[in-house]
């Protein structure tokens, strides 16, 4: 297998020696006072490209605070988008077996899947923030990146659960509101964000909720999800409160050049990789058009809600923390009519 892998990124170098990807340039960085919410709106929708705005008083957040205010609460380090991929992998016991037997151990793991979803479930935010402190003051974690023969001949939803499992443990798009209430008393909003908590989903109506926004927390190389697209077609807003990201995002017209796929019903990933390319699986990169760069904190990055996009921790000095809102104006609930935030999220049984 070393003898392959080393073959195989012989021949992945020589790909991008001989033609290298497109470069993409930043997004566009513009200053709090400059930005307006309609106008922004009307650049997004009618653009299609991501801006980057720069807070002018930027709400700066301390770890340990959060972990003062809500260190006994016990949060997933799973999403429910991956949490939605699992079920789909766990229905087929002989995928199972592959992760147990195969995938796991190639990984350096001793565990078996369930071992490994478990760990990530009902953890004290306390234990958790202490964890990433720790490593990114001691040891800054080396992100063990999957095989690329595994990345090769692996479906994209196994190879997503794989990567998952062979970098550092990460807190992320869980809603702010379940991981520590208390902070949601301390959020500073910008003024262009006008963020409705409790929103019916447009399909779905009052049958599928969102609760808003979510939080993202892990040290240098946690990454959410690869390259992909949101179920919830809003436009999204990223807050990066402390650390630093680098992102890459691409415009729905490039879908084509990206190897698309629908893991699971409205659940689309993409087998090209910006950050690491292999331009042997995915030659399109070359030809791609979009953009690349870094967001640190106090900076806002909103892009449109059909875009594809990946997001990856890349501070070595501390963890990252971030905040995803989504820009759009979607209506509360029905049975929310005329309540606040706070009394609709009781209501719905949101809130404790």
């Amino acid at each position: 297998l070393g003898v392959l892998e080393r073959g195989l990124r012989c021949h992945a170098d020589l790909e991008f020696g001989i033609d290298p990807p497109a470069i993409l340039p930043p997004a566009v960085v513009a200053d709090e006072a400059q930005v307006n919410r309609e106008a922004l709106a009307r650049a997004i929708d009618g653009e299609r490209q991501p801006f980057i705005v720069r807070l002018f008083k930027p709400d700066l957040w301390n770890v340990s605070h959060m972990a003062e205010l809500c260190g006994r609460r016990r949060v997933h380090l799973i999403s429910d988008a991956t949490y939605t991929v699992l079920r789909v992998v766990q229905a087929n016991p002989a995928v199972e077996l592959l992760f147990d037997w195969v995938l796991l151990p190639l990984l350096g793991s001793r565990t078996t899947l369930r071992q490994e979803v478990a760990s990530r479930a009902e953890i004290p935010l306390a234990t958790y923030l202490e964890g990433v402190q720790l490593q990114s003051v001691h040891q800054p974690p080396s992100v063990s990146r999957l095989p690329l023969f595994l990345r090769r001949v692996l479906p994209l939803e196994l190879a997503a659960l794989a990567e998952l499992v062979a970098r550092p443990r990460y807190l992320h798009d869980q809603p702010l509101s379940h991981v520590c209430p208390e902070a949601m008393d301390i959020l500073q909003v910008p003024r262009f964000l006008l963020p409705n908590w409790i929103f019916a989903d447009e399909d779905l109506g009052d049958d599928f909720l969102k609760d808003e926004p979510t939080v993202f927390i892990g040290n240098a190389g946690c990454m959410s999800y690869p390259l992909h697209r949101n179920i919830v077609q809003d436009h999204f807003a990223l807050l990066v409160l402390r650390g630093t990201k680098r992102y890459a995002i691409f415009d729905r017209a490039q879908e084509s050049l990206l190897e698309p796929s629908e893991v699971a019903p409205g659940v689309w990933l993409y087998g090209a990789d910006p950050f690491s390319p292999d331009l042997v699986v995915s030659p399109g990169l070359r030809r791609a058009s979009g953009w690349m760069g870094e967001i640190g904190a106090g900076e806002v990055l909103v892009a449109h809600g059909d875009s594809a996009h990946v997001f990856e921790n890349v501070d070595r000095d501390g963890p990252t923390v971030a905040i995803k809102f989504w820009f759009g104006t979607r209506p509360p609930a029905r049975e929310c009519m005329g309540l606040s935030s706070f009394d609709c999220a009781t209501r719905l049984g949101l809130r404790a």
